[in-house]
């Protein structure tokens, strides 16, 4: 660079390259301006360089931002702006992906310090930095940035206040806050998001409304008896509020990458335009403890009654009937004697368990019922399907694809299937399961093919002619 002229018009268009989000050319730009003799305006081009790298949020150009501030520390070591750009760089690094660089953050605010206690670059690095230990910080980023736009909002349209807002940061693109503001009225204009706006003007009452209905949602899994899952819908709940945390982050973000601090003499402290941000009120700090009990107070009452009612089961009382329409109950026959020898090797020694025949005076089997009754809170979830590859393992298969029938008053699941194929009036086996009884009903039916509703409705009538629930 030849002259004065030439360098302010080399740091103008790299300053305006990176307001405009042209991080690429105003690198481009910046290094070519760094060809010219050492001097003050270089330190500035250092240091638009560094923030472009640093703008693309990426650990390449993090990385490389790093060595332009070294660089330009090598030539200028005592320059504020210089010192302040990398201390925040350093700031906002992974502590744990970048402990040394983190370290190297709290050693340039010292540098600082040494030099220009008082610099508006010191107290920007140090606030980048968490702030001074044992003084209280002021609001955060995103309080003030919520606080914005809420105030710009007020009694005014979308975009009007987004216009207005647009205009005042070009005018004083060195406002911090108002170049924040500009990008989140802009972010949320774009198609689809006006609709977060009660979200942003009215959080207490949102936040309201979406921890009752989250509390709803969790409370109706166990009412109704729905499954697990549906708990996860509460988390639906909160879909808008995390949009609108995206949106204003990203907002954040882009204004933070495109913001440039005055340089050199002209650096002052943040922007006094726009009002101050008010202190959390007690009536806000209520308000939001309240919208966190709700919610955690509705996980833990849906926990509690989902596992009690997880726990509980029905409590049968088994007594069967003499006569089941035209059939009549069977003793001591050798075919209830060979039954009961093979329920004594029932896989539920804790259950109560019961068999029951079926037919007629002269005979001829009817219905065979058995099964247990107990606490099967825990029993697997296909266990219908266990009694069926039973059947397998005995030797007879299913001649067509079962059927599930309505399991009628006492609910649970019901599975039916025809059994032997080879026979003329083959059998069928219609098992049941809930949470305090299985079984099953094993007939023959008179004729050659009944219905399936036919054959799920005897089975059915059985199970509720036996089972009694207390």
């Amino acid at each position: 660079m030849h002259n004065s002229t030439e360098a302010d018009s080399v740091r103008s268009h790299v300053r305006e390259l990176v307001r405009t989000g042209q991080f690429a050319r105003a690198r481009r730009a910046a290094s070519d301006g760094l060809d010219g003799p050492a001097g003050q305006a270089d330190s500035e081009l250092y240091v638009l360089l560094g923030r472009s790298h640093a703008a693309e949020d990426d650990d390449a150009h993090d990385d490389a931002a790093e060595r332009v501030y070294r660089d330009g520390l090598e030539a200028f070591p005592d320059d504020l702006d210089l010192l302040a750009a990398y201390a925040e760089l350093c700031a906002r690094s992974d502590p744990n992906e970048r402990p040394f660089r983190v370290r190297r953050g709290r050693d340039l605010v010292e540098r600082l310090r040494d030099i220009a206690p008082d610099a508006p670059q010191t107290r920007r690095a140090v606030q980048a930095l968490g702030g001074e230990e044992g003084t209280e910080r002021g609001p955060s980023a995103a309080r003030t940035q919520r606080h914005d736009a809420r105030a710009a909002l007020a009694g005014r349209p979308m975009r009007v206040a987004r216009d207005a807002a647009v205009a005042l940061a070009a005018a004083e693109p060195d406002e911090e806050r108002q170049v924040v503001l500009a990008h989140t009225l802009t972010a949320l204009t774009r198609p689809g998001r006006p609709a977060l706006r009660p979200l942003l003007v009215n959080p207490a009452a949102s936040g309201l409304v979406t921890a009752v209905a989250a509390a709803v949602l969790l409370l109706a899994v166990p009412a109704w008896d729905l499954e697990p899952w549906w708990g996860f819908a509460a988390l639906l709940c909160a879909a808008p509020t995390l949009t609108l945390s995206a949106v204003l982050r990203g907002a954040r973000r882009r204004a933070a990458a495109r913001w440039l601090p005055p340089a050199g003499a002209a650096a002052r402290d943040a922007s006094t335009q726009l009002p101050p941000v008010p202190v959390r009120r007690g009536r806000e700090r209520a308000i939001g403890a309240l919208t966190l009990s709700v919610v955690l107070l509705a996980v833990a009452a849906s926990a509690a009654w989902s596992h009690h009612r997880y726990l509980d089961y029905p409590r049968y009382e088994v007594a069967a009937p003499q006569t089941f329409g035209d059939l009549v109950l069977l003793t001591d026959t050798p075919t209830s004697s060979a039954l009961a020898g093979l329920m004594d090797e029932n896989p539920f020694p804790d259950a109560q368990n019961f068999h029951f025949l079926y037919g007629t005076e002269e005979g001829p089997l009817g219905a065979l019922v058995a099964g247990a009754v107990g606490d099967f809170h825990n029993l697997p979830y296909d266990a219908i399907g266990q009694l069926r590859a039973g059947f397998a393992r005995g030797g007879a298969t299913a001649v067509e694809s079962t059927w599930r029938p309505d399991p009628g008053l006492y609910g649970g699941s019901m599975e039916c299937m025809w059994l032997n194929p080879g026979d003329e009036r083959p059998p069928v086996v219609c098992m049941w399961a809930d949470k305090g009884s299985i079984g099953l009903v094993l007939s023959r039916p008179d004729r050659s093919r009944p219905s399936e509703e036919s054959i799920a409705e005897t089975a059915r009538d059985l199970r509720e002619a036996i089972l009694h629930q207390g």
